[in-house]
């Protein structure tokens, strides 16, 4: 047997189960296994949020050359596009000048650096 049940009454419902001490007991037992390390994807959610934090730590760097070049109305690009060419232009140019300084960014452009075009 179907019994057709409206808006209203399945809000009410759904706010009868809330209430019960079996819901109450699951709600409290997932938030208590959400906040240990023991829970399955923490490592993939560990991972994530690492990856996420790099690309980020990338994107600060890159955004403040383009912001500096694009200030002073200089061309970003030169007669090739290859991390450690003399002629790669002023935005390679000053990244690399800022992995001198900086060892993010020197160890990023080592690992990413001319891995592939396009």
């Amino acid at each position: 047997m179907t019994v057709l049940v409206t808006g209203r009454m399945r809000g009410r419902i759904v706010h009868e189960h809330k209430n019960t001490l079996n819901h109450r007991n699951a709600s409290v037992s997932w938030m208590q296994r959400c906040t240990e390390s023991a829970v399955v994807d923490e490592g993939l959610r560990s991972q994530f949020h690492k990856r996420c934090e790099y690309w980020r730590n990338v994107l600060k760097r890159v955004f403040e050359v383009i912001r500096y070049l694009s200030a002073r109305g200089l061309a970003f690009r030169g007669d090739n596009e290859l991390v450690g060419s003399a002629h790669n232009g002023n935005f390679l140019g000053s990244l690399e000048l800022l992995a001198k300084f900086d060892p993010f960014m020197a160890e990023h452009l080592e690992t990413h650096g001319n891995t592939g075009r396009g």
